[in-house]
């Protein structure tokens, strides 16, 4: 699938997100290459940033891949609701912290 097709596929798939959408991939070359992050850019598509500067991810890593981990922890929390910021970062927290701890268990 090309970058192109892969805009437009995410486009069709979710139109409520008009103001593009957030891309995370790791930082091997292809991915990061002019031609790419323009492409990107020109569709209005966001690459996971920290202070304007793209992420540095390992490439070719899937024991450290954050993309993979991510969506489990989101799927327990969007079942809370927080009444204040405080408790939803508590509530975050631990989520991820009980999801680390299992996670390890599970791999050694």
């Amino acid at each position: 699938m090309s970058l192109r097709t892969m805009v437009q596929h995410g486009k069709r798939k979710r139109p409520l997100l008009r103001n593009g959408f957030l891309l995370h991939h790791d930082n091997v070359e292809p991915h990061i290459a002019h031609c790419v992050l323009y492409v990107l850019q020109q569709s209005n598509v966001e690459i996971l940033t920290h202070n304007a500067e793209i992420l540095t991810h390992p490439p070719y890593t899937p024991d450290l891949s954050p993309c993979d981990f991510w969506p489990f922890p989101q799927r327990t929390i969007s079942r809370q609701t927080f009444c204040k910021q405080q408790s939803m970062r508590k509530g975050c927290r631990g989520t991820v912290e009980k999801a680390l701890i299992e996670r390890t268990f599970t791999c050694f």
